[in-house]
């Protein structure tokens, strides 16, 4: 896979990663609305199951009595049908992470492979950096022996370098040794038979 196919391919990851964190944020919203919504009408039959028993149940007429019970009734029916619909929306929220966790998962592992590939490329070029410093060196080492300094290819003295003539040293890259002067009483001592 070249390059641009895989920038490409993290590219649309990214987005279909941005569209599954918004969808995954709505099914949130939605989901914490409908438990909100639950919660206030578990509340609310609380507070009207303690009105009902604080007014005295003999008082009442019949009728007052069935619209009481409808009412429970009609309260209960609301509370199952939100409970149905914080279910869906459990639901709806549990796909949405699933779905969130797949494509986090999809980019990471092609950012990833990016980066693999990087840091192959990298080695391969160092590699060539290498390759080519190595070639110019051997290069400039010969060029440096083909001038008559064989020292500069090998590193020591060729067997001619160490074997030169008294005419042949003074072509010598470095100069020779001075000799050591000898004080003049010793001259002296010398010529004395």
């Amino acid at each position: 896979m070249n390059p641009a196919t895989l920038q490409m391919l993290i590219a649309r990851a990214r987005d279909a990663l941005d569209r599954a964190q918004q969808q995954h944020a709505r099914a949130q919203r939605a989901a914490a609305q409908a438990q909100a919504h639950l919660d206030m009408l578990h509340q609310y039959a609380r507070e009207y199951a303690v009105r009902e028993r604080c007014q005295p149940g003999q008082d009442r007429d019949p009728s007052a009595d069935l619209n009481q019970r409808a009412f429970r009734a009609r309260l209960q029916d609301a509370v199952d049908a939100q409970q149905r619909e914080v279910a869906v929306h459990q639901g709806a929220l549990g796909t949405a992470a699933q779905a969130l966790n797949a494509c986090l998962q999809k980019h990471k592992s092609l950012e990833t492979l990016a980066l693999r590939r990087r840091d192959q490329e990298r080695l391969r070029q160092n590699r060539r950096d290498q390759k080519l410093t190595d070639e110019f060196a051997q290069r400039a080492g010969a060029q440096a022996a083909d001038r008559g300094f064989p020292e500069a290819s090998s590193g020591t003295p060729s067997a001619d370098a160490q074997t030169m003539s008294g005419a042949d040293a003074t072509h010598q890259p470095f100069p020779p040794a001075p000799q050591r002067a000898v004080p003049i009483e010793a001259q002296d001592a010398r010529s004395i038979p």
